[in-house]
């Protein structure tokens, strides 16, 4: 699937779930600096996010125990339109610009300390093979082991993402746009 194809099917999916790109600074239940930054994530984030972390849509990463260190990353790196992720930046840039550092913090501690829900299983040959790479790497192709940055059980670390319990479609997509940023 090409990546225009691919960020027309994002966007499609995000309308249909009621999310939409933010071409205002005012989000819908009315900004203020001093709004906790639980109350975003109940209110806002969980439109696309899911209350606990845990969206419906394999379009959205669950956030549900996600690393703190890493939500506060990416959500700074959105805030300076630094994170390139095509479908995730045409929401994000308007929602984080308008963050405080303070608000910033909370939303990450409020979804790290939620209980991530594991998706379906699926394909079980697949699954063995990822778990393979997973823990293996491809040493022919000079490809490490997953497990050697995330992790044996993919919790991740700091500023390292968790990668249990992500949809796979997700981690597909940024896989994908670590790819063509290379």
């Amino acid at each position: 699937m090409s990546l225009a194809r691919l960020m027309f099917a994002c966007a499609a999916i995000a309308l249909a779930a009621g999310c939409a790109p933010q071409s205002t600074n005012v989000p819908h239940f009315g900004w203020d600096t001093k709004v906790p930054g639980k109350t975003i994530a109940m209110k806002w984030c969980s439109d696309c996010h899911g209350i606990d972390g845990n969206p419906v849509s394999p379009q959205f990463p669950r956030l549900a125990g996600q690393q703190e260190a890493y939500l506060v990353k990416q959500l700074k790196e959105f805030q300076t339109e630094h994170r390139s992720d095509p479908a995730g930046s045409a929401y994000m840039w308007g929602i984080a610009r308008v963050l405080t550092a303070q608000q910033i913090s909370e939303i990450a501690q409020y979804f790290s300390a939620q209980k991530a829900v594991p998706g379906p299983s699926g394909n079980t040959a697949l699954e063995s093979k990822g778990k393979e790479l997973f823990h293996q790497g491809i040493a022919a192709k000079g490809v490490p082991a997953c497990a050697s940055c995330h992790g044996p059980q993919a919790l991740g670390s700091g500023e390292t993402p968790r990668l249990a319990d992500q949809w796979s479609h997700y981690v597909l997509a940024q896989l994908d746009v670590f790819h063509t940023e290379q």
